[in-house]
């Protein structure tokens, strides 16, 4: 594992919200890494009630597209109760 990203987009406008880690570049020889942020959900985060979104974890190799995995997961932000 050479670089990763995780970013989460705005289902129906495309609009990126999160883009992170800021450096993708990680160089992993064990063929293992693991990448943890928490963020909140809410409106000061970008994120709105009643929206789609997509979260979007990719890894790749020394270039783009290299032994890349992608894999997305779409969810839905409710408002609070």
């Amino acid at each position: 594992i050479h670089n990763i990203n995780v970013s989460i987009m705005e289902e129906s406008s495309g609009n990126v919200i999160y883009n992170m880690p800021s450096q993708s570049y990680v160089k992993s020889t064990s063929g293992n890494y693991k990448f943890l942020d928490k963020i909140l959900l809410d409106s000061a985060t970008g994120f709105t009630a009643n929206t789609g979104y997509i979260i979007l974890a990719k890894v790749w190799g020394d270039s783009p597209g290299l032994e890349e995995v992608i894999e997305e997961i779409e969810f839905h932000v409710f408002p609070a109760k």
